[in-house]
């Protein structure tokens, strides 16, 4: 599903359900501070829009045939699918920490919405164990104001079973630094086509993008750290400047709130995106090879 089709659309006074409101290092999940100190038949539900501008805005969504647009056939495709999904929820639970609550709710539909369809059928070839429900859940406990602890109990349940999922490809090639890497690029390439289209000249247009690729920023950082020691096994050297560099592209995301204008211009993201890459290209990376793949 592409941006221009995203259902971004409101019920009545239901749409509002809240009032707007080192590099490698990966964040706790159980830590409800965790993600800001480390930056410095179910059916869709309808849900708020976000502050300057819902989803859609210009290039579509996430770039190159969307974020859930193309076939699952490699295990880079099926993973980024499922970390995709993580970038989302990571953001929503920024949100929902910081009590924004219908834009948490927004990001936290977005998994069910935009990306759960297009990874079914790898799920089922992979004999992992479906989880649309638990999304489902989320959604629905986060949309009706349910207890704080209990919607943080769904967000860890989904990641556990989006982990589970992941656990499905087999450890040599899940955890091979060519995978990671391809992985890694590919949630980058999205994450600065998201800042793209969230800003305008020196101002944010559409904090929901902006959002969304900070997600997935958060999501690769975590990607690279858990790996980190196989990765400098390859190439200790590249993989410092790939830390060094990682640093550098997130210094565009400082806040899961949009800064009061962009510490760095579109055209910065995507260079700063492409000085990762050479860097991956160092540590046997295919990234050459997908340079512009976004499955």
């Amino acid at each position: 599903m592409n941006r221009s089709t995203k259902l971004w659309i409101g019920v009545g006074a239901c749409l509002v359900l809240g009032t707007p409101g080192s590099a490698m290092a990966s964040a706790d999940a159980s830590d409800p501070t965790a993600d800001a100190a480390s930056f410095a038949g179910h059916g869709v539900h309808p849900v708020a829009t976000v502050a300057r501008g819902g989803e859609g805005g210009e290039g579509g969504e996430g770039g190159e045939g969307g974020e859930g647009g193309g076939p699952v056939d490699t295990a880079s495709d099926y993973v980024t699918r499922l970390l995709l999904m993580k970038g989302h929820l990571r953001v929503g639970r920024e949100l929902y920490l910081q009590n924004d609550r219908g834009n948490a709710a927004a990001h936290f539909s977005h998994p069910r919405a935009e990306l759960y369809e297009s990874v079914a059928a790898a799920l089922a070839q992979r004999n992992a164990a479906p989880f649309v429900d638990a999304l489902q859940a989320l959604s629905d406990a986060s949309l009706a104001r349910a207890d704080r602890s209990r919607v943080l109990s769904l967000y860890d349940d989904v990641l556990a079973r989006i982990d589970a999922a992941i656990a499905r490809v087999d450890s040599s090639e899940r955890e091979a630094p060519a995978l990671v890497i391809d992985v890694a690029m590919r949630l980058l390439r999205h994450a600065a086509d998201e800042y793209r289209i969230a800003v305008k000249g020196d101002a944010f247009v559409n904090d929901a993008e902006y959002q969304d690729g900070r997600g997935f920023v958060l999501v690769a950082r975590d990607l690279l750290a858990a790996h980190a020691a196989s990765l400098q096994r390859t190439n200790r050297e590249a993989s410092a400047r790939l830390e060094r560099r990682l640093d550098e592209l997130a210094r565009a995301w400082p806040s899961v709130v949009p800064p009061a204008k962009p510490v760095l211009r579109a055209d910065e993201v995507q260079a700063a995106v492409s000085r990762i890459e050479l860097t991956a290209g160092a540590l046997n990376a295919p990234s050459s090879r997908s340079a512009h793949a976004r499955p």
